[in-house]
């Protein structure tokens, strides 16, 4: 992100409070982009011949870089409109906020809008390249892991079992970590995983580069931290949110809550950097 575009987002970490009308306006604008994003995300948009995305994709066409950009796309939309439903869900019906269940799904966003952002972002190719790499080997891991498993499950006769593995129930897995394993060999930079936590570090970077970026870019990294608690259901980390708990009598934590304001915070934080891998895939996508 420019920093004339980091600027003009400012306004969702204004260090005055805001009022309930500018809660309202910045979910309004939320609303109204994930409106126009949920209609795209229906059918994958083709990446042209000769724009530079197309480029990055013929290095691994297997499962190229466009593809996983789109998926982050995908991913980032589906649970930031999964988590606008939910808050509208439980207001309307005068529930609770549910914290850890609404900032579980938030996370899902912010994980699938970092992957777009960092294969669309990243200035360099080698990097963008090296990046889609480690996911897509990352892929092919934990499909083998799921397959390997389930095929090997005492659940599983013998008789089925010989039966998925004439049928290569494995292989497309196993070649697929092999190959990508072998192109990043070839080429220069890290070859382990690529873990989620870093993922959304080297994200934040990239889409968050003005004069607020240090702000914006903790933002960004204490809602995953934040995030892994809840959704991971880890006492100590929800107690971290504002307005998070209540204690008893005795002093004991009795009940968690959030906040419509605190929930629409955190959903700016994401629409901020999903909004920024939106605007690359467009220009990037074409020659």
């Amino acid at each position: 992100m420019s920093k004339g575009a980091s600027s003009r987002n400012q306004d969702a970490y204004s260090s005055q409070a805001p009022t309930e009308e500018d809660w309202d306006a910045r979910l309004t604008r939320i609303k109204t982009a994930l409106g126009y994003w949920r209609e795209r995300v229906k059918s994958p948009e083709n990446v042209m011949s000769g724009s530079s995305l197309a480029a990055d994709d013929q290095i691994h066409p297997e499962m190229p870089c466009s593809q996983l950009a789109w998926w982050g796309l995908s991913m980032g939309v589906e649970h930031l409109d999964g988590t606008l439903s939910l808050l509208e869900h439980q207001i309307e019906r005068e529930k609770p906020i549910l914290p850890a269940a609404t900032y579980t799904v938030l996370r899902g966003a912010l994980l699938g809008a970092s992957q777009a952002a960092l294969l669309l972002c990243t200035p360099r190719r080698t990097d963008r390249i090296n990046y889609a790499l480690r996911i897509a080997h990352e892929e092919y891991r934990q499909e083998f892991i799921f397959t390997n498993a389930t095929i090997n499950h005492g659940a599983v006769s013998d008789a089925e079992r010989q039966s998925a593995l004439g049928e290569d129930f494995l292989g497309r897995a196993e070649r697929g970590k092999e190959r990508v394993k072998a192109l990043l060999a070839e080429l220069d930079g890290p070859t382990g995983k690529l873990v989620d936590t870093e993922m959304i570090e080297l994200a934040a970077k990239v889409v968050h580069r003005g004069e607020d970026a240090d702000l914006l870019r903790f933002g960004v990294e204490m809602e995953w931290r934040l995030g892994s608690g809840s959704s991971h259901g880890r006492l100590l980390m929800n107690t971290h949110r504002p307005q998070a708990f209540t204690r008893n009598d005795e002093g004991n934590t009795a009940y968690f809550s959030a906040s419509k304001p605190m929930v629409i915070q955190q959903m700016a934080t994401v629409f901020l950097t999903l909004q920024e891998a939106w605007r690359i895939w467009e220009l990037r996508r074409f020659p």
